[in-house]
């Protein structure tokens, strides 16, 4: 009775343990992808450019000229768009 529950007891320990372990590991070094990075126009592509004069960063360059070439107001606040600058991430 008593060796059994003291060996129950250190196999609860040991695998507590171990789960703690896991949760020291490093982070995955590359962030999944998500809609947060998506163009709020065409959820396609990844947002790289920012509408100026208001620096809203919402659309992808191609969906950005559309914009710019039609009714170029941001999306967001409504601001006029005076231009469309490509931004580049590492």
């Amino acid at each position: 009775g008593a060796d059994v529950r003291a060996n129950e007891t250190r196999t609860a320990a040991s695998s507590t343990q171990v789960t703690s372990n896991t949760k020291t590991e490093k982070p995955d070094p590359k962030p999944e992808k998500t809609e947060d990075h998506l163009c709020r126009l065409c959820f396609d592509k990844d947002i790289d450019c920012v509408l100026v004069d208001c620096g809203h960063l919402v659309t992808c360059y191609a969906c950005g000229l559309k914009l710019f070439m039609g009714t170029p107001l941001c999306p967001v606040c409504r601001k006029p768009i005076k231009q469309l600058v490509k931004t580049f991430k590492t």
